[in-house]
């Protein structure tokens, strides 16, 4: 006979195992399957600042030297009229 336990996910073999789910069993499993996948998502899946990072970290990859090499340079030069932009607003 092969049974599933409902809490944990994990499936024996043997004997003893319930026929079937008794009502108690059913309410508990209601109750608390969804408060664990909220509970997991909520408390275990990555930030968003870490999907930001994993994106940029394969478009960074998926560039070819010439890329990378634009890619730095434009970032600077974002950088530096950023600067420029804030020391005239300054003055």
């Amino acid at each position: 006979m092969n049974c599933c336990n409902p809490m944990t996910g994990k499936c024996e073999q043997g004997h003893g195992c319930p026929a079937r789910e008794t009502p108690h069993d059913k309410a508990a499993r209601h109750f608390w399957e969804p408060n664990q996948a909220l509970h997991i998502e909520a408390y275990t899946g990555p930030s968003r600042l870490h999907r930001v990072l994993d994106w940029v970290g394969n478009q960074w990859d998926k560039l070819n030297e010439l890329g990378k090499i634009c890619a730095v340079v434009c970032g600077v030069a974002v950088c530096f009229a950023a600067a420029v932009a804030a020391v005239e607003a300054m003055t």
